[in-house]
């Protein structure tokens, strides 16, 4: 089972924060977007490093509940800066999705245009109101059956998994004919032994879902039958494996020490704000598990991320990587 009471899931973190004493002075990694349109050439105006900021709030550049209220829920969802980028052209700048998409199409693929349209419809239908809070990615599934001795043990995987989050994501009985928001599909079907599983991803063309990997699961450990919640929990840890690829690699030598970078892959439809990596080693080679936070990486795209050596051998990273949790949304 994984961690923040569901399965493979990193409990959602909070704003980010520092502490500035007196005469203080701290360079930190801020996410930057646009309240400007976009250039003739589609890119975004930023200011340059060390240009001179001013703080101030959005009331006094634009009046519209719709943009305070986007504002509030991008920030407070630590959404990747191309995807607030895109919905903000839209709600402050007024341009159409398709003007959007031929500005864009150089940095945003279509997976972050799908998390802006779907952020925007909650916002209309919120009309200017606060957004409702909560998981606002989810994990459809279904379950059947086609034979009496496995009716027991449907009946306490869906107890099991109904309700719960499952790699961050809400899980909710039941697979609609198109996908409501950022989600993921799974479909389990129970033969004897083993479950058969389908792990579908929306469709963004036609609309429904495209049928993705399909993978068994085994019932029983030997002889002995797995309860409902080791089920699930394999089930949460097959996917978590299909949509995310991470990797150490080496970076060298710097200063006689040896140098690594961890790149991670997200493979999925959805935002990953966070993962907890663990070595591949086992007994006392193996390290404690780690926390990788505030990621905000985009659907489809990759980041790296530089480590030490001190890191790697503490974590017992060397044979390699697993990513025992995460955290997956949509905004």
């Amino acid at each position: 089972m994984g961690m923040g009471m569901g399965f493979r899931s990193v409990p959602p973190t909070g704003l980010p924060h520092a502490t500035l004493k007196p005469g203080q002075t701290r360079h930190l990694p801020t996410q930057l977007f646009s309240l400007r349109g976009p250039a003739p050439d589609g890119r975004v105006a930023l200011p340059a490093k060390g240009e001179r900021l001013t703080i101030g709030d959005i009331g006094q550049v634009n009046d519209d509940p719709w943009v305070r209220v986007a504002l509030k829920r991008l920030a407070e969802d630590k959404a990747p800066p191309t995807v607030a980028q895109l919905v903000l052209w839209h709600v402050h700048n007024g341009l159409s999705w398709e003007t959007i998409a031929q500005f864009s199409r150089g940095w945003a693929n279509a997976e972050e245009m799908a998390l802006a349209r779907s952020f925007v419809r909650e916002l209309r239908d919120a009309q200017g109101r606060e957004l409702p809070r909560g998981e606002s990615g989810k994990l459809y599934w279904e379950l059947t059956t086609r034979k009496d001795e496995n009716a027991p043990v449907a009946a306490d995987l869906k107890t099991v998994l109904d309700g719960r989050s499952v790699l961050g994501l809400a899980a909710k009985k039941g697979v609609p004919a198109r996908p409501e928001g950022p989600s993921l599909a799974v479909r389990i079907r129970l033969e004897g032994d083993e479950a058969f599983v389908r792990l579908d991803t929306p469709d963004l063309k036609a609309g429904g879902w495209s049928e993705g990997e399909k993978f068994v699961l085994k019932l029983k450990r030997g002889e002995e039958p797995l309860s409902a919640a080791e089920v699930a929990d394999a089930l949460a840890e097959k996917i978590l494996t299909r949509l995310l690829d991470v990797r150490l690699i080496p970076g060298g030598k710097y200063r006689g020490k040896s140098v690594y970078k961890i790149r991670i892959e997200n493979r999925s439809p959805l935002i990953l704000n966070a993962l907890v990596l663990a070595g591949t080693e086992s007994g006392e080679a193996a390290g404690r598990p780690s926390l990788l936070a505030g990621l905000s990486l985009p659907p489809h795209k990759g980041l790296t991320v530089p480590t030490s050596t001190d890191v790697v051998e503490r974590l017992g990273l060397k044979e390699g990587l697993r990513v025992l949790a995460v955290d997956l949304s949509g905004l």
